[in-house]
C-alpha cells in the first residue's frame, strides 16, 4: 500500500537536518538519518526513545502493530479517494451543467467549485499521509526542523 514495508522495525528513520546548499534552479537539503530501534509489537503499541546520531538529542516515538499501522494506511486511502470522488464529482457537473447555476441557484455552483479545487487539494495531501504511514507517532511527523521523520531514499 505504501513505499514503506511494514517489519519488525519500523522503515521511517530519524531526521536531523543539516542544512541546506542553493546553486541556480537547486536546493539539496541535507539530513543525518537514524534508524528506529523500536521494535514493532504484535499487540497495542511500543513507547521508546531514539538518541540522534547528529546531536544526541532524545525524541520519544510510539511505534503501532502491523494491524494498526495497515489500518491508518487504509484509513489515509479511503479518505484519499472520497476527495478525488468529490473533484470527480465536480468536474463532472460542470461538464455536463457548464458554470450556469441551475434556477438561478449561485450558491450551487460555489459549492461545486469548492468540491473540485478542495477535493484536489485535499487529496494530494492526504496522498501523502498515505504514502509515509509507517504506524511511528511522536515528534516531528509533520515538522522536521530539526528532527522529523524520513524515509530513506
Amino acid at each position: 500500500m505504501s513505499r514503506a514495508p511494514i517489519g519488525q522495525y519500523p522503515h521511517i528513520r530519524l531526521s536531523h537536518y543539516l542544512g541546506a546548499n542553493q546553486s541556480i534552479g537547486s536546493v539539496t537539503h541535507h539530513y543525518t538519518l537514524t534508524p528506529i530501534s523500536i521494535p514493532r509489537p504484535t499487540e497495542g503499541e511500543a513507547t521508546g526513545e531514539i538518541v540522534c546520531a547528529e546531536c544526541g538529542g532524545v525524541e520519544y516515538y510510539r511505534v503501532l502493530n502491523e494491524r494498526s499501522t495497515l489500518a491508518w494506511r487504509r484509513l489515509w486511502l479511503v479518505l484519499m479517494l472520497v476527495s478525488f470522488a468529490i473533484m470527480g464529482l465536480s468536474i463532472a457537473y460542470i461538464a455536463v451543467n457548464g458554470d450556469q447555476p441551475i434556477d438561478g441557484d449561485e450558491t450551487l455552483i460555489n459549492l461545486v467549485l469548492v468540491g473540485l479545487f478542495g477535493g484536489f487539494i485535499v487529496g494530494l495531501i492526504l496522498w501523502n499521509f498515505w504514502w509515509y504511514e509507517d504506524g511511528v507517532r511522536g515528534p516531528g511527523r509533520f515538522f522536521r526542523r530539526p528532527h522529523g521523520l524520513k524515509l530513506p531514499k
